[in-house]
């Protein structure tokens, strides 16, 4: 994401990761000196409570602690220079952080970013649809947004399937919706005139049950 500070162009670099716990990983060097080569971090899975003592060096930290059990688990970590235009937003839902960067900053409008975990579907802390749970946020709180960026942990295996739909001419012409097949043609025109394959390429080879949730989500 490229904005502008103090007349400055500047470049964001954001991260998601899932750390499987992140009490050890911050007396890891290495670690830490991948971090540093980012502005906006998510963790998931940091399986932290309340009584646990972390520090980032220029960092922020907003955690989200698991309710049940010391699993699972969520943190946002903010470079220092960037706290003054990050709002946290609260809602009810344990799957997700949400947090705002003010339109001063990125010159485009307000961006709503998430930092999302889904347990996976077999496991006990699962619930029967997540994806329903976060349509009910993102319907919440979209609308006040210029733009939306989604980090996290789906536990989504999705292969090759297609994201995109390709509009059928004719079906659309005799329902006599041009209108709405020239709105929907134009969102798939759009990869091939910013030249972005839309085939995807993936090594894992397996779709889930959750990738097919992920892709209709």
């Amino acid at each position: 994401m490229n904005c502008d500070i103090d007349g400055q162009k500047r470049t964001i670099k954001c991260l998601s990761l899932n750390v499987c716990g992140l009490v050890t990983k911050q007396n890891c060097p290495e670690f830490i000196s991948i971090l540093n080569n980012f502005d906006i971090i998510t963790f998931q899975e940091t399986k932290t409570d309340i009584l646990d003592h972390i520090e980032l060096d220029h960092f922020k930290l907003y955690f989200k602690h698991a309710t049940k059990c010391k699993s699972g688990g969520l943190c946002v970590a903010i470079k220092h220079y960037l706290v003054p235009y990050v709002s946290m937003i609260k809602t009810d839902c344990d799957l997700v952080v949400w947090f705002s960067l003010s339109c001063s900053f990125t010159c485009k409008g307000d961006v709503l970013f998430d930092a999302i975990y889904l347990p996976p579907k077999n496991s006990k802390y699962a619930l029967e649809d997540p994806f329903v749970v976060l349509q009910k946020d993102i319907d919440m709180l979209c609308k006040s947004y210029s733009h939306m960026c989604c980090l996290g942990d789906f536990n989504s295996r999705i292969r090759n399937l297609q994201g995109y739909i390709e509009p059928d001419c004719e079906i659309f012409s005799e329902i006599q919706l041009n209108e709405l097949y020239n709105d929907l043609n134009a969102d798939v025109t759009h990869f091939d005139t910013t030249h972005i394959c839309k085939q995807r390429s993936h090594t894992d080879l397996v779709v889930n049950n959750y990738g097919y949730r992920f892709i209709d989500f």
